[in-house]
């Protein structure tokens, strides 16, 4: 049987904030540091906390070095958001193993860190075999805008037999630095993961609700997040006529930022019913467009966008295949790795979105997350990829 727990604390003093939160988990679960046994205890915090003190007080409280997390953008625990705070949320269960692993220093070469964070874990994989369920929950850093490689290479060696899962560190927008929690370790440009295998089955669903308005244009010329031409055009000027021909929407120099984020590029998949979606966040001066993650040259791409209702629609459709994934298994609990654009332009509606959880899994269920720096997940059955603008749903069976 598996039981979740969580606890959410807004106080401002890091000490107090982190032992209020522990408390919370703990009792939710009917839990004491003394029964806490076998579990995976989540960590997640805003900055402007000491993440250093706030992991020894857990540690002081609680036996275990089951302990992972990371510094996020905002956060959301039972219909309650926080873009302060800190919040614990406990997984016990005595069907289930975790395995953790971290590689540091991923910036310098995203490719090779998946490599070796796949090859710390793939034995456990073996070792379950085919009669259990695995998944893997990353958390990587979120500023350094090539996790997209580490997710590929961390594929190519654990394959398809797992589920992924996860979202991207944060730092309450200020894309400077963010820290990731393991065992009794804070690390910063790191990926931190813990390798579920479970008895049961444990369901992943992406969504994000974006279509296409565009017709498909070519990526003439780019080097990884950094767009240069598009149909051998500069790319700002395509770009900009297309949003106003088909967006009816002007856009310029000045109102960029915020313009772009509605209208997002989409790279399709297998199929033009699946796109990955790629976030522009800068604008240079010779037209330029820097996205969050990666937009391969010679791909093709189109124009994205959306309205309130459908990207309220993502979450529903995401927790519908989760759910499916699990079978008939009763919830113990909803994991959510939330972007925080989706937050950013839905402002407070997006609490009415994610409200959508409880009522498909239960009132009683357990839902917690956090506002991410782009997200981990598979569209569709296809590979795993790394999202902007989406939402990942983790439902764990009871």
């Amino acid at each position: 049987m598996t039981i979740i727990g969580v606890g959410l604390s807004t106080l401002s003093d890091a000490s107090l904030a982190a032992k209020d939160a522990l408390n919370q988990a703990l009792q939710s679960a009917r839990l004491t540091p003394d029964t806490i046994g076998n579990c995976l205890l989540m960590l997640f915090m805003t900055e402007g906390y000491d993440p250093y003190q706030v992991l020894n007080e857990i540690r002081a409280i609680v036996k275990t070095d089951n302990i992972i997390g990371s510094t996020l953008a905002g956060l959301y625990c039972n219909r309650t958001s926080a873009m302060e705070g800190i919040m614990v949320g406990i997984i016990k269960s005595d069907e289930m193993s975790f395995t953790l692993a971290a590689e540091e220093n991923i910036s310098h070469d995203e490719q090779k860190a998946g490599y070796n964070l796949g090859n710390k874990l793939i034995s456990k994989i073996y070792e379950a075999g085919d009669t259990k369920f695995n998944a893997l929950l990353l958390l990587p850093d979120g500023v350094t805008n090539k996790t997209s490689l580490l997710v590929d290479s961390l594929f190519e060696k654990l394959g398809s037999s797992i589920r992924y899962g996860g979202g991207g560190s944060g730092d309450n927008l200020k894309f400077l630095k963010t820290y990731q929690f393991i065992d009794n370790k804070v690390l910063n440009d790191a990926v931190v993961s813990t390798l579920i295998t479970s008895e049961k089955p444990i369901g992943i669903g992406v969504a994000h609700g974006w279509q296409p308005i565009s017709p498909p244009l070519v990526v003439t010329n780019s080097s990884f997040n950094q767009v240069y031409e598009l149909d051998w055009q500069n790319a700002y000027e395509l770009y900009a006529s297309m949003i106003q021909k088909y967006g009816k929407t002007e856009i310029n120099t000045n109102n960029f930022t915020e313009i772009s984020m509605r209208f997002p590029l989409g790279i399709p998949q297998s199929s033009e019913e699946h796109y990955i979606v790629r976030d522009p966040v800068a604008l240079k001066p010779d037209g330029t467009i820097v996205f969050v993650g990666d937009v391969p040259m010679n791909s093709i791409v189109r124009i994205m966008h959306s309205n309130r209702e459908d990207l309220a629609s993502a979450v529903r459709t995401a927790t519908l295949e989760a759910l499916r994934q699990i079978g008939g298994s009763k919830p113990a609990g909803v994991l959510l790795f939330y972007c925080i654009s989706r937050c950013l332009l839905l402002k407070d509606a997006f609490l009415e979105e994610i409200a959508v959880i409880n009522d498909l899994v239960g009132e009683d269920v357990p839902v917690f997350g956090c506002m991410t720096y782009g997200e981990i997940g598979s569209l569709n059955f296809g590979l795993p990829a790394f999202h902007n603008k989406s939402v990942v749903v983790c439902i764990f069976s009871k």
